[in-house]
This record gives structure tokens, C-alpha cells and sequence, in this order.
């Protein structure tokens, strides 16, 4: 995340209107981390944020920044194939509902608290119902660290 590029909704109460409310436009992202909405020339706010998720969330999966392109159906989506990937569906999901907005109020469609929950709610279903999966993995992880961080780090366990 780069803060130095941070919105300051000040301005916003300044005038009277709800810092949540507040739509922007331009580009206030170095190139490579621009939100679909700002790509398009449209007002945008959490949509930053909601991209911002997604780049961290690609980078972590695929160890490079986040690309992303409209699909035949006008969607955005991200260049990169998810089909090798554990848990495909709620990874498609996540990128499906964080990178595109709706159509109806042109708000990022993730900037709705209750799509944040319910993705929220699928993840930890998922960390539940492989908890011990994720545990060997892991711990198979930590043996790939140096023998003093592995020291440092002790047994490797998921809390519930």
C-alpha cells in the first residue's frame, strides 16, 4: 500500500457531505495500481481500497503485481489463470466482486460492507473446514526457512 498517496475525506465534511459518499476522479495510483474504475475515467472512492486488497492478495499467490484486463463480458478480471490454484472458487469470487463495480450505482461492488462480510464469512469457512491441511502446509513452509528464523518461530499452529 502506498500511503503517500492516501485521499484525506476532509474536504468532504468541509462541504457537508458524508466522507463515505464522497467520489473522486483521476488517477491517484503510480500506473500499475490503478483501480478499474480509474482505467475507465469513472468517479471511483473504496475502489481503490477494494483493488488495493486484490493486488495484495495476487501478489501473495503469484509473487508479481496484479494485472488485469475485461473479459468477453465486459468484467474485469486478472491475467493471470487461477485453475492451479487451492480454492479457486473463492479466489475468483474475491477478484470477481473486489475489481469490478456495480452496475447500478457504479460503486465497487466489494465496497458494500455486506459483500466484505460474506467474503469474509467464506474465507474463515474455508480456514475451518482445512485447518489441518493448512497446518502441515505450514509447517512444511517452515522448514524451508533458515535454521535460526526457524528457532525464532517455534512450532507452527493455526488458532481456530
Amino acid at each position: 500500500m502506498d500511503f503517500g498517496r492516501a485521499i484525506d475525506l476532509e474536504r468532504a465534511k468541509k462541504r457537508n457531505q458524508n466522507a463515505t459518499d464522497a467520489k473522486l476522479i483521476g488517477e491517484a495510483a503510480s500506473e500499475n495500481m490503478l483501480c478499474a474504475a480509474m482505467m475507465e475515467g469513472s468517479p471511483w472512492s473504496f475502489d481503490v481500497d477494494t483493488f488495493g486488497a486484490c493486488a495484495a492478495a495476487y501478489v501473495l499467490l503469484f509473487g508479481e503485481h496484479i494485472e488485469i484486463e475485461k473479459n468477453g463480458a465486459k468484467r474485469w478480471t486478472i491475467r493471470n489463470s487461477l485453475k492451479n490454484l487451492e480454492f479457486k472458487a473463492i479466489w475468483e469470487t474475491m477478484f470477481d466482486r473486489l475489481l469490478n463495480l456495480d452496475g447500478s450505482n457504479r460503486k465497487a461492488i466489494g465496497s458494500h460492507p455486506k459483500c466484505v462480510q460474506e467474503l469474509r464469512c467464506q474465507i474463515e469457512a474455508i480456514l475451518r473446514n482445512h485447518s489441518d491441511h493448512l497446518t502441515s502446509a505450514l509447517c512444511r513452509q517452515a522448514n524451508f526457512l533458515p535454521e535460526g528464523r526457524r528457532e525464532l518461530y517455534g512450532e507452527v499452529t493455526l488458532l481456530p
